[in-house]
């Protein structure tokens, strides 16, 4: 069952509230809040004053009672405020979660460095609430305090609620040192370890959620995939994205549209048999355009319709039907007729997301592309969870929102970056045809300057990827491009092969490539490391699981590939217009 629109619209003011009454949704909803939305107060005050050697200072209390709801299969981010200048000695953290099935949450703190720690981790089975205090002092001990710190509660499973009613942390911060005597000095010491990188910063964060058997295989539509595309979303405004299709007032980091099919009308169109397994065979590899579905709006350009159609006529004489002719050219359906022909099977939505630029080049954009769907449940009630395909390169893209961030706040990014997760992928670049069809702003022909395409990057072993680079059949600016971000790499990839033509029509970049766009696809790899061979065993399987990737290589090869897309963001962005 899909969840109802009411249920959905309320999630939806919570993604994009830019005034007071906004922020107020924001706080009643459980979004991400600004440490000035928190409501945090300290409950013990606190006098300016320098301790003697002896003294040990009050400990700093701050903790605030928001009475916010837990959603079922979701999450909430609370934030507290502790004061600059001050150091960890010892921290602990209050709790008082009503839930009706502690074992469903998950519950972590995270420092203002990116320093985190799992408090509570699916513990305590069915008992009920979580109350008490937590010593986390070895987590942070020696750390900066002032800053903000976030609460992060998760429910994993569904059936169960909870409220989280107040939290709170006190930090007993070291005690001054005695004035000592100037001594000579000394040689500088080795530099410090870099501080941990923030949880959202690690792939591995986000796939846990979208390959969750609870999001039932993302399919188009489906609730699975509409719980995928708010946690996107939501990830997108906690980094200060800038939503992408402004225009949709409800929902900016939204564009919707109605997935339909001729099947089993007589059109063609048959939707995917996922209950019989893959051939496995690369020319096989995810669908042709429009293969299982399409989209049909009054507006849409003729070459899209009259493709669609010359699809579904070669589907019905495959099926033995004599093909349906319509008022158009060529006999072809008109859209009217196609709409009135065809069913609607739902209302599916691309995420969408743009970082602004902050060089002259800015209105020009480099377009970041992974598919969010998966195939669902197949007709036997197996969920298909998808980790690799494609919650991998979808966890990829959202983990590049810190670093992208840090870019663009160190002025290091002379083009714009737009973000994009696309629905119907399985179904035949569906979501990727709809967006190059009906531009968002960044996303049209004229101001696109290249296109990266994540898909499956998590299987095999982590030192290789697949790469596919090649506009009009020649070699495009990504073919040096790749090359050069590998070898700014820590320890680079050995090989990045060049076998996977078999996919140039196949993938969401395609859709660009026809256009004239130059595109980058990465890929995990075939099964002969040296290059060829098939896709991986669980390809389309309900065997594509998250253990499956930490069986190949404890995924490893997500953080790597990663890095090396943070290396090519920067390369693209600011390369000279001629390069």
């Amino acid at each position: 069952m899909r969840l109802p629109p009411a249920a959905l619209d309320l999630k939806l003011p919570r993604l994009l509230a830019r005034d007071a009454t906004a922020a107020e949704l924001l706080r009643a909803r459980g979004a991400v809040p600004t440490s000035a939305a928190t409501g945090a107060t300290i409950s013990q005050p606190v006098d300016v004053f320098t301790p003697s050697a002896t003294e040990t200072p009050a400990p700093i209390v701050v903790r605030e009672a928001p009475e916010l709801a837990i959603p079922d299969r979701g999450s909430i981010t609370r934030s507290l405020e502790l004061p600059a200048g001050t150091k960890v000695s010892s921290l602990s953290l209050e709790l008082d979660i009503a839930h009706t099935w502690r074992g469903d949450l998950r519950v972590t703190l995270t420092g203002p460095d990116g320093a985190h720690t799992t408090v509570l981790s699916r513990d305590g089975g069915s008992a009920d609430d979580v109350r008490g205090t937590f010593d986390v002092s070895e987590a942070f001990r020696g750390a900066d305090a002032g800053g903000r710190w976030e609460l992060t509660v998760e429910d994993l499973a569904g059936g169960d609620v909870g409220t989280l009613r107040s939290w709170g942390l006190s930090l007993q911060t070291a005690s001054a040192p005695a004035p000592t005597e100037p001594t000579e000095p000394t040689e500088p010491t080795e530099p410090a370890e870099p501080a941990p990188r923030h949880p959202d910063a690690d792939p591995l964060t986000h796939l846990a959620y979208l390959a969750s058997p609870d999001l039932e295989g993302r399919g188009s539509p489906s609730d699975g995939y509409d719980l995928a595309s708010l946690y996107v979303a939501e990830k997108l405004e906690a980094w200060g994205a800038l939503p992408g299709n402004p225009d949709n007032t409800e929902a900016p980091y939204f564009q919707s549209f109605e997935f339909r099919s001729g099947w089993p009308l007589g059109l063609g169109g048959e939707p995917h048999d996922h209950g019989i397994g893959h051939s496995g065979r690369p020319e096989d590899f995810s669908s042709e355009q429009f293969e299982h579905g399409f989209y049909v709006t009054p507006d849409m350009p003729a070459e899209t319709l009259a493709q669609i159609n010359a699809q579904l006529r070669e589907q019905q004489w495959e099926q033995g039907i004599r093909p349906r002719s319509g008022s158009g050219p060529n006999g072809d359906l008109t859209a009217e007729e196609l709409l009135e022909a065809s069913r609607a099977v739902g209302t599916v939505q691309n995420v969408v997301g743009r970082i602004e630029g902050t060089g002259p080049n800015k209105d020009q954009t480099i377009v970041l592309m992974a598919h969010l769907d998966h195939v669902g449940v197949d007709w036997r009630g197996n969920v298909h969870p998808g980790a690799d395909d494609n919650a991998s390169g979808s966890s990829v893209m959202l983990s590049l929102l810190p670093r992208l961030q840090q870019l663009q706040a160190e002025g290091k990014l002379d083009r714009s970056i737009v973000l994009v997760w696309t629905a119907a992928e399985e179904e035949g670049l569906v979501g990727a045809s709809y967006l190059r069809d009906h531009p968002l702003p960044g996303t049209s022909l004229e101001e696109i300057d290249g296109v990266i395409n994540m898909d499956m990057l998590g299987r095999w072993d982590d030192e290789r990827l697949s790469v596919l680079h090649t506009t009009g059949g020649r070699n495009n600016y990504w073919s040096e491009l790749v090359e050069e971000a590998n070898s700014r790499m820590d320890n680079p990839f050995d090989r990045l092969n060049r076998d996977i033509g078999a996919f140039a029509g196949r993938q969401d970049g395609a859709v660009f490539t026809n256009k004239g766009e130059d595109v980058l696809m990465l890929f995990e790899g075939l099964s002969r490391p040296e290059g060829g061979g098939s896709l991986n065993p669980d390809y389309h399987l309900p065997t594509d699981t998250i253990d499956r990737i930490y069986a190949d290589n404890g995924g490893e090869k997500l953080r790597r590939a990663t890095e090396l897309i943070e290396h090519l963001i920067e390369l693209a962005s600011n390369r000279s217009a001629d390069g």
